[in-house]
């Protein structure tokens, strides 16, 4: 482990077992006390679902460094005066 101050420590696990790592980005390496070598890594999340058109409100980076785009299709809510309300989108409709 290095501090912060960018001085080492050895840290003593006393065998512990690291188990369920998954593919991702390397971050990490971890030397058990037999030798045994396990890669930590962070995953790459994404968005799914996100509108293809209308005003992009974001734009989220993922961990690779490419993005996706948040967009919203409502550009506002009008009030009918009857109890109800109307969701008017870029359209008009």
């Amino acid at each position: 482990f290095t501090n912060g101050d960018g001085t080492d420590v050895d840290i003593n696990t006393n065998g512990i077992a690291i188990t369920d790592v998954i593919a991702g980005n390397l971050i990490a390496t971890v030397t058990e006390a037999d030798g045994t070598v396990t890669e930590i890594d962070e995953t790459v999340t994404d968005i799914t679902g996100t509108s293809t058109s209308g005003n992009e409100i974001g734009v989220y980076q993922k961990e690779d460094g490419t993005t996706v785009s948040i967009q919203e299709s409502i550009v506002r809510i009008e009030d009918n005066n009857d109890g109800n309300i109307t969701l008017v989108d870029e359209a008009g409709t």
